[in-house]
């Protein structure tokens, strides 16, 4: 009986709870996995980490070094792209990167970032963030509210000021900020 509902159907007249939005793998009513068990959206913020930082026609599955538990992506890591002949080097971090509910660790050293996107502060069960070795001048201030947050790796890169409630990271126990 919903019109909105992808599954939509005219000749229904009573709701019997089945109608279905379209998923992020693009399925009525699907579980947002796809064929072979990663979740569609996550895919597609790695599919943005290739497209913005201009990486060809490289498979999501094959950026970086990842990990993924019950199809959702829980470890990210690119790092040192200058010293390993296999490891692009990276400028853009995707505002999408939000969109990794369930991602636990995001390292990233050693590339050429300059800015944090603030969509990384909804990464709520985020507990390692190691951004080191790159050219971030500033750190958003809603970092604060990530509060699963246990490192915090920003050292070596270009921060001009830190959040003045960094303190309130209660889970925090690593903050690295040196130059």
């Amino acid at each position: 009986t919903d019109e909105s509902a992808c599954n939509y159907d005219v000749t229904a007249t009573e709701d019997d709870g089945s109608c279905g939005i379209v998923d992020a793998c693009g399925e009525c009513a699907g579980d947002d996995l796809n064929d072979s068990g990663y979740h569609c959206g996550d895919l597609q913020v790695l599919q943005y980490f290739i497209d913005l930082n201009e990486l060809g026609d490289l498979n999501p599955l094959d950026f970086g070094i990842q990990e993924w538990s019950n199809g959702r992506l829980i470890y990210l890591e690119n790092g040192y792209c200058e010293w390993y002949e296999n490891i692009p080097c990276l400028s853009t971090i995707p505002y999408s990167i939000g969109n990794l509910a369930y991602i636990e660790t995001i390292t990233l050293w050693g590339n050429y970032f300059n800015y944090i996107p603030e969509s990384l502060c909804d990464l709520y069960s985020l507990t390692e963030l190691r951004l080191a070795g790159n050219q971030i001048t500033n750190i958003p201030e809603c970092i604060v509210s990530l509060e699963n947050l246990e490192i915090l790796n920003l050292g070596n890169n270009n921060l001009s000021d830190i959040p003045s409630d960094i303190g309130l990271l209660s889970s925090l126990t690593t903050l690295q900020l040196n130059t």
